[in-house]
């Protein structure tokens, strides 16, 4: 069974959406649940991994170990700052996730603090250091779904 770098057999989508659902779930009670043989689905879960679809990682819950404030920002510099700008955000240990945009923007990032106070240093030193000519920041109230694309075999479609 060869798999290209787009489609994935049903076997696979199953697969895939019970790890997204409980990463934790013994790959032996998946093969079970799915009526698979286990060996097919260690097969399946070495390919998966093998042709980087699957990456393990570790969900933290910030807010319980003391980030209660998440924000996303967008932002924009010149062409002349954006190397700078970009560099100074990689080194910023509270920035979880960034990411290069468009749409008049060039960054995305999500930045997690302990307390309002950091966050609002945070956003002085960015303006400070002069690396953005615009900026959206939205904090986040609550998360509604999280981890949610691809749970589902229909989402493959």
């Amino acid at each position: 069974m060869k798999m290209n770098d787009s489609k994935m057999n049903d076997k696979e989508k199953k697969l895939i959406s019970s790890l997204r659902k409980n990463g934790r779930e013994k790959i032996k009670k998946i093969a079970e649940d799915n009526n698979i043989p286990v060996s097919t689905m260690f097969d399946l879960l070495h390919r998966l991994e093998d042709k980087g679809f699957i990456e393990h990682k570790t969900h933290i819950n910030f807010e319980k170990i003391g980030y209660p404030i998440k924000q996303f920002f967008a932002v924009k510099s010149t062409p002349s700052t954006r190397d700078k700008l970009k560099n100074f955000l990689e080194t910023k240990s509270n920035i979880n996730n960034l990411h290069i945009i468009n749409s008049g923007f060039d960054f995305h990032f999500e930045a997690l603090f302990k307390n309002q106070k950091e966050a609002q240093e945070f956003q002085e030193l960015l303006e400070e250091r002069s690396l953005t000519t615009e900026k959206n920041i939205y904090n986040v109230i609550d998360t509604l779904a999280k981890e949610k694309f691809m749970t589902e075999e229909e989402h493959f479609d």
